[in-house]
């Protein structure tokens, strides 16, 4: 043991023991409000002081804060293997912190040149991120800052409006503003990146989604919606999808090659892509809602499929009871509505407005069996951990809050932090244990969630959480 650390109101002394002098003057560092905690990281004191908390090194003077409470910390609590941190305060928050970082941020980032338009994960720990005319993919272990694995560069003169990783991680598809789309096999990451396949399409895409077995690719814009087939050796076609209509949402029914579309008009409808390589694509038409289909989303069972669309509209279906009527959902806000399913599926989980809504599958009503209310801002964003325990907002506000799903109605969440501006997109990347972000700016962020690991540091925090049982 080499120094003593003490703490007194306002300041932190520091004393050398190995100095001959035994009454030598200790190191003060002043932080200037009243300390109400204190650890130690390595070579640094984290000091939690009114509404802060100061990293002081102690080979050196200077102290680096960690801001964002607004009220002061009761509290801290360090992972050192991890190196999260996690405080309490009078807010009535908790707040999630990236102790290694120097510049003392929330979140590992990854930085782009362009406005961010696209995100899409694979299952080996892969994201393609779409920015300008290009997309960057990523490789994300850990807590370790992304890698940058490959740029796939598009038309310096178009932006791209899409991008697509396959499940795993060999292929990638991009589509900018021309009737092309480009596929890239990515392969492991080594040697030169071989030029893209285009393909000619009827109009330009604004979405692109693979199937869960990557076998078919499948995009949709406002002039045109049509499909590949990867499974073959020959040059790949994009085949219309045939109907009438502009297509404005898609979504492909979970371990099946059947994609549901959503069109200006309202209508639902879900396509056998299988059948296109026999001629014709077999459709199954589920009616009409009350406006403009805004979002889709299918269980991981693949039985349910929700729509959610203008005019306050929300429907959910059971595909195996054919020819079912759908189960109109309350309590929508006129917000566009965003929603995940549980991986245990029981539950669909939707956020609107600043209300988190959930729907129990198998008591399925009209009303939601959970209900939280009165968020601070509107929910933009939504994913759940792969236990179905932790459930994962983004915000208007840019804020990303993480809620114990079991208890969404009563406790406060845990706040990772700020991405400073809207929350677009998120995804769960790394065995479920990571969490990507973007918004409307240049940067991607990562967010770690690490389960029981998370909700017991935030329950030693002033019982702000309660760790799942």
């Amino acid at each position: 043991c080499r120094e003593l650390i003490a703490a007194g109101l306002r300041d932190l002394w520091l004393w050398d023991l190995q100095l001959k002098d035994p009454g030598s003057a200790p190191k003060v560092f002043q932080i200037g409000a009243t300390i109400e905690a204190l650890a130690l990281d390595g070579g640094r004191a984290l000091v939690a002081a009114g509404t802060k908390v100061h990293a002081c090194e102690l080979a050196g003077t200077s102290c680096t804060d960690y801001s964002g409470h607004t009220q002061a910390i009761a509290a801290l609590s360090l992972s050192e293997q991890s190196g999260w941190m996690i405080t309490g305060a009078a807010d009535g928050t908790a707040r999630l912190w990236d102790a290694r970082a120097s510049t003392g941020l929330h979140s590992a980032q990854a930085h782009h040149a362009d406005q961010v338009r696209g995100l899409s994960v694979s299952e080996d720990g892969h994201v393609l991120v779409a920015a300008g005319p290009h997309a960057k993919l990523w490789r994300i272990t850990g807590v370790q800052p992304p890698r940058e694995v490959r740029t796939l560069k598009g038309s310096p003169h178009d932006e791209l409006k899409a991008a697509a990783l396959s499940p795993s991680g060999k292929r990638a598809a991009t589509a900018a503003d021309e009737s092309v789309l480009l596929l890239w096999q990515i392969g492991d990451g080594r040697g030169e990146l071989a030029p893209p396949i285009q393909v000619p399409t009827q109009g330009s895409l604004g979405r692109l989604s693979f199937s869960d077995d990557g076998a078919w690719l499948v995009g949709s814009g406002p002039t045109a919606a049509c499909a590949v087939d990867l499974r073959g050796s020959g040059t790949p076609t994009c085949v219309d999808l045939g109907g009438s209509g502009e297509v404005v949402a898609q979504a492909f029914i979970t371990g099946t090659h059947r994609v549901a579309v959503g069109l200006g008009d309202s209508e639902v409808r879900i396509i056998d892509l299988d059948d296109l390589t026999r001629g014709a694509a077999r459709e199954q038409t589920l009616g009409r809602g009350k406006g403009r289909v805004r979002n889709l989303v299918s269980s991981p069972d693949g039985r349910w499929l929700a729509a959610f669309g203008e005019n306050v509209d929300g429907r959910l279906w059971d595909l195996r009871a054919v020819g079912s009527a759908a189960t109109q959902l309350g309590a929508l806000t006129d917000k566009a509505p965003v929603a995940v399913f549980t991986p245990d599926r029981k539950w669909l989980v939707v956020g609107t407005g600043t209300k988190l809504l959930a729907w129990r599958l198998d008591r399925l009503d009209t009303s939601p069996a959970l209900v939280r209310e009165r968020l601070a801002a509107s929910v933009t964003a939504i994913v759940m951990s792969a236990d179905s325990r932790t459930l994962v907002t983004g915000g208007a506000d840019g804020g990303v809050l993480a809620w114990e799903f079991a208890r969404l109605a009563d406790d406060a969440p845990v706040e990772f932090g700020s991405q400073g501006v809207k929350v677009n997109q998120m995804a769960l990347v790394a065995d479920g244990t990571l969490i990507v972000s973007t918004g409307p700016e240049r940067t991607m962020h990562v967010w770690p969630l690490t389960g029981r690991r998370l909700w017991e540091l935030a329950s030693r925090v002033g019982g702000v959480a309660k760790a799942p049982p």
